[in-house]
């Protein structure tokens, strides 16, 4: 893999290490450039140039091509799931559950 185009950058193989689910962790990127992870989503300038990052990264094969449904969906809300907090909370319990039988 070659040095990313943007001076001042990790090379590729280090962006490779923090892929997750077809992109850069956030969480691994805010830890990188020392601000929190709200600020990646709710700073445009910050929002912006990850975004080119990531195109770039793409280009270059380090990132995988996103899917048609993703480029269709860049940029728009995601859908609302309702049952999103019930679902966590029966985990968390079920968690909790399984740990006092096994102990």
């Amino acid at each position: 893999m070659s040095r990313p185009s943007m001076p001042g950058l990790p090379p590729d193989e280090d962006f490779a290490q923090i892929i997750f689910q077809g992109k850069l962790s956030r969480v691994e990127v805010a830890k990188g450039v020392g601000c929190g992870k709200s600020a990646l989503n709710q700073n445009p300038a910050l929002r912006k140039r990850l975004k080119a990052l990531e195109e770039g990264l793409r280009e270059r094969g380090v990132l995988p091509s996103l899917t048609e449904k993703a480029k269709a969906q860049a940029g728009q809300p995601g859908e609302y799931d309702h049952k999103a907090a019930r679902r966590a909370l029966d985990a968390k319990r079920i968690h909790c559950w399984n740990k006092k039988i096994l102990n």
